[in-house]
């Protein structure tokens, strides 16, 4: 059975190595972020069809945005309000409306949001935790470039999909959506870090390989994945891989590995998961927020402070 068919080997085992060589960090998570993989695992997550209650108008989207951040810290809100009516040199908003599925997936990009609006209860979703992103963006001057701090970058999922789960219950709570709606959003949440999973699964085993000094070779990775046992999420995700091809396609296609996206969201998964535990969540929330926007904020102080130093436990 073929790993990958037309793939140009060499290409593949030079883009690994220069991740290697450059996120030395991202290579020391891998072990703890399979581990907790492992246990959150669904191979039956492969896509998620919705049936909503209802409908959100764009303007009623913001509206709610804006009053759910109000709740939780007035100068949250403030900020929302802000860079929602905010516009560059040119006039250009910061924040793009988009209602097209043809266009791409909400993001932010070049400092500008993107967000791909179908007026579902996900959609609000969506607005906030593009926004929390925009919100909470600090630039450094790296070599006349601007760059995310380390801080921003590893914590930055999760405040913004803690942002989704504290809105969605504010919605039910206040009877704008059904706890049927939430359930779907969280599924939709679910199909995310199932995709991420798989994404840092494949990357995982090449890097691996390198780190034996070993080329990446088709016959290598095959001999490499036969080391997983029958039905563990290694070899569930591998031989998925063998049908579809998607990841190492898309990684020659960009000529990156862009594993440290997809580790992100399963960081954020694992922080969530402790931070939902808490009795003041809201509070957690904002402190992390100020802490990823602050360049001067450092990774194991965040953790230590804010995740779990923060509160009592329910």
């Amino acid at each position: 059975m073929k790993l990958v068919i037309n793939v140009d080997y060499a290409k593949l085992d030079s883009i690994v190595e220069k991740y290697i060589e450059e996120n030395n960090y991202s290579v020391q998570l891998l072990p703890n972020l399979i581990d907790a993989s492992r246990e959150r695992f669904d191979e039956t997550i492969n896509d998620v069809k919705c049936k909503w209650s209802r409908k959100f108008e764009i303007d009623e989207a913001v509206k709610i945005v804006y009053s759910f951040l109000m709740t939780v810290d007035e100068n949250l809100a403030v900020q929302f309000e802000n860079i929602m009516r905010a516009t560059d040199e040119n006039n250009k908003p910061y924040v793009n409306i988009k209602y097209s599925t043809d266009d791409m997936p909400s993001r932010v990009s070049k400092g500008y949001v993107h967000v791909l609006f179908d007026e579902s209860p996900y959609a609000v979703l969506t607005l906030l935790h593009e926004a929390l992103h925009k919100m909470n963006e600090y630039k450094l001057l790296v070599d006349s470039r601007e760059a995310e701090s380390f801080t921003s970058m590893y914590f930055g999922e999760t405040v913004s999909i803690l942002g989704e789960l504290l809105i969605g219950q504010y919605m039910v709570d206040n009877g704008l959506m059904t706890n049927d709606d939430f359930e779907q959003c969280k599924s939709i949440q679910n199909l995310y870090l199932m995709h991420s999973i798989r994404n840092v699964v494949i990357d995982n085993i090449m890097i691996q390989l390198k780190l034996q000094n070993q080329e990446i070779t088709l016959e290598n990775l095959l001999s490499f994945s036969s080391s997983y046992p029958r039905g563990s999420m290694e070899d569930i995700i591998i031989n998925e891989e063998k049908e579809r091809h998607r990841r190492v396609k898309c990684e020659l296609q960009k000529n990156y590995l862009h594993m440290f996206i997809s580790q992100k969201y399963i960081i954020a998964q694992v922080m969530c998961d402790e931070i939902m535990k808490k009795k003041n969540v809201y509070d957690t929330f904002v402190k992390l927020h100020y802490a990823v926007g602050d360049y001067r904020s450092q990774v194991e102080d965040v953790y230590n402070n804010i995740i779990l130093g923060n509160g009592e436990k329910r």
